[in-house]
């Protein structure tokens, strides 16, 4: 790679591919296909991270008379876990927001190629949008809430 670039550039160029994937993992509310893309890319970047911690010397700390105990740099590779964990999630949630968006965009396409005269009227003859459409059957109407509550 250091054909291609030299060092500055090539170490600038992982901080960019990943401020890049933060945005697209960011954007889910705008853009969930996006959002699937950059999750899917920071899966990718945490499990090259995480990989580090079976290459890199140094990672176990030689104080501890053999007890598996990571060292600062161990430390420091190990939070990728929770992160490509995090990842995960973010990428389920982001796939169930295009689903759903998908869905809603077949019900829209649904309801308009009925004509508004065909659409069947709900049976207890309120509309569809009313917070509470169930009848008490009581009338209302004549009540007067100042003499009800004097």
């Amino acid at each position: 790679m250091y054909k291609l670039f030299d060092v500055g550039t090539f170490s600038a160029l992982p901080g960019v591919v990943e401020i890049a994937v933060a945005v697209l993992v960011a954007i889910k509310p705008l853009a969930p296909k996006l959002s699937v893309v950059g999750s899917i890319g920071a899966i990718g970047l945490f499990l090259g991270t995480i990989s580090f911690l079976f290459t890199t010397p140094g990672i176990g700390d030689a104080s501890a008379d053999g007890f598996p105990v990571l060292s600062s740099t161990g430390q420091f590779l190990i939070k990728d876990v929770a992160h490509m964990g995090l990842s995960a999630c973010t990428l389920a949630d982001s796939v169930r927001a295009v689903r759903r968006s998908a869905s809603q965009q077949v019900v829209t396409e649904n309801r308009k190629r009925i004509a508004p005269e065909s659409r069947p009227t709900p049976l207890n003859g309120f509309r569809e949008n009313t917070r509470y459409p169930v009848s008490t059957g009581v009338d209302l109407s004549g009540l007067n809430s100042r003499e009800y509550l004097a």
